[in-house]
């Protein structure tokens, strides 16, 4: 697809920097929750309304309280209808060919049980039968298996056609296959309609900040106009004895696509398709969550890391409000590149990011894709270690997508650090904006029609014991479907939900 210059980008980028201070009407807004409505309670858990007319239906946050199987339970309890309501426009919008589905759902079950949910730890395991026994005193049987088959589909990676070949190929001889080679091929051609995730994050502090505070983000770019987005959620967890934390997302998308946790700690998560697959390891929407329940701080993130296992490759970020000490100098965040058995960890400023060139097969010419700054961190959907890159499936050029998502925000903050701009509320929000898929060809206009594939797009200002989330969803269906980032961000000052 045709491409604007990076220059022409950049251009274009800082005029819409500066009339979205200003109140750009094509792009996103950002709007302060009037109200929560209690809608109902299980336990000591309650689910909201948020009440906030940018959004119709309006989102939901629940707050869930008690030992991982209590929340499990609640969390089912009060949302189960609207779960198989999320399941069912998850799967019959994307396969309406049934044999496809049944040949789908029999692949998704097989890889849960016999791969992804072994090294589940056994509070989450607890979670998910609570979430079953709760299904069934609801009437909605065998709850916990569909939450199990979304989050086998939400952990795969955005290159299924290609990659299942080398998540297969570590999986064959284990078990051997429980079904025809015929259902499995039926399956992989099924998994085609959930192909497709660019996604991106980014942190920022110290001097390139208004106040020295960090300023994190996460898009994902994924399935658009599903018709999921009718159950918009936040979900604060309370686990007993535990860190509590936000997840945002969709009513039994379960597990944190990204979250934040009252110790000002912040997930996040891009693909990145490489040859060394597995699903013998810790599946990372779990993981995330895992993560922030018991880190307070990015050693104690980076430790439990070490200790859990990799499945697919993957870009995360983990950071840290308490790991910022002041305005130059220290280190608040990792991204991690990671694939089956191996992470490398980088932090700002790092001398292999300026080490990745691409060089033009044709003449030879030579092109500088690494361009890591102080006192921030970004990635979209490729990696800087040379191992990493060594395993990946495509390599990314200088008109590749992931790369010019990576210049885009290479470039802002340098012309802000060279214009003397500190990034606030306003910058972060809109550098976020900018990040999604708006119409798959120019990131700095929001089409007035149905395009883009953004469907959840949020930015972070974390702090011990309170923090703002700032969280925009995907909205209409059909004609009337707009990306996320191009619509309205909810501000919710987390203080209150962190009792």
């Amino acid at each position: 697809m045709q491409r604007l210059s990076l220059l022409s980008l950049v251009v274009l980028a800082l005029a819409v920097l500066n009339a979205s201070v200003e109140g750009q009407t094509d792009g996103f807004n950002i709007s302060t929750p009037n109200n929560y409505t209690v809608l109902a309670t299980h336990g000591k858990s309650t689910l909201y309304r948020i009440e906030d007319d940018s959004y119709s239906p309006k989102p939901y946050l629940i707050s869930v309280y008690g030992s991982h199987y209590e929340i499990g339970y609640d969390y089912a309890f009060l949302l189960a209808p609207k779960m198989l309501q999320t399941y069912n426009l998850f799967f019959d919008g994307q396969l309406p060919d049934l044999a496809e589905r049944l040949a789908l759902e029999a692949f998704l079950d097989w890889q849960w049980d016999f791969f992804l949910s072994v090294q589940l730890t056994d509070g989450f395991k607890d979670e998910i039968r609570g979430i079953r026994d709760a299904g069934n005193a609801q009437g909605v049987p065998n709850l916990d298996v569909l939450v199990n088959r979304v989050t086998v589909v939400a952990n795969f990676p955005g290159d299924i056609e290609t990659n299942i070949e080398y998540l297969l190929l570590d999986e064959f001889g284990v078990d051997g296959l429980p079904f025809p080679r015929d259902t499995l091929l039926k399956a992989k051609s099924a998994l085609q309609a959930f192909k497709g995730q660019q996604c991106s994050f980014f942190a920022v502090w110290g001097n390139r900040t208004a106040d020295g505070s960090l300023w994190t983000m996460r898009n994902l770019d994924w399935l658009p106009d599903s018709g999921i987005n009718v159950n918009k959620l936040v979900a604060v967890f309370h686990v007993t004895n535990k860190i509590p934390y936000a997840t945002l997302g969709f009513i039994g998308l379960y597990g944190a696509l990204t979250g934040m946790s009252s110790a000002g700690l912040t997930v996040h998560e891009t693909g990145n398709d490489v040859t060394a697959e597995t699903f013998n390891g810790f599946a990372w929407t779990f993981r995330l969550r895992y993560v922030m329940e018991n880190a307070v701080n990015l050693a104690s993130a980076r430790k439990i890391w070490e200790a859990t296992n990799n499945t697919l490759g993957m870009n995360h970020m983990i950071a840290s409000a308490s790991d910022v000490k002041s305005l130059s100098g220290s280190h608040p965040a990792y991204a991690l590149e990671t694939m089956k058995g191996y992470t490398a960890y980088f932090q700002d400023n790092d001398p292999r990011e300026a080490a990745l060139f691409y060089t033009d097969p044709k003449t030879g010419k030579k092109t500088q894709m690494g361009w890591p700054l102080p006192n921030a961190l970004w990635r979209t959907n490729h990696g800087y270690d040379p191992t990493i890159i060594s395993k990946e499936i495509r390599q990314v050029h200088p008109n590749s997508d992931s790369e010019i998502r990576y210049m885009i925000l290479a470039n802002a903050f340098r012309e802000y650090e060279r214009r003397g701009i500190k990034i606030d509320e306003e910058h972060a929000v809109n550098l976020t904006s900018i990040l999604g898929d708006k119409n798959g060809e120019n990131f700095f206009q929001c089409s007035g029609g149905p395009t883009g594939i953004n469907i959840l797009s949020v930015t972070y200002h974390p702090m011990a014991g309170a923090g703002t989330i700032y969280v925009a969803w995907g909205k209409g269906a059909g004609p009337t479907w707009r990306a996320a980032c191009c619509g309205t961000y909810l501000k919710l000052n987390m203080a209150q939900w962190w009792k």
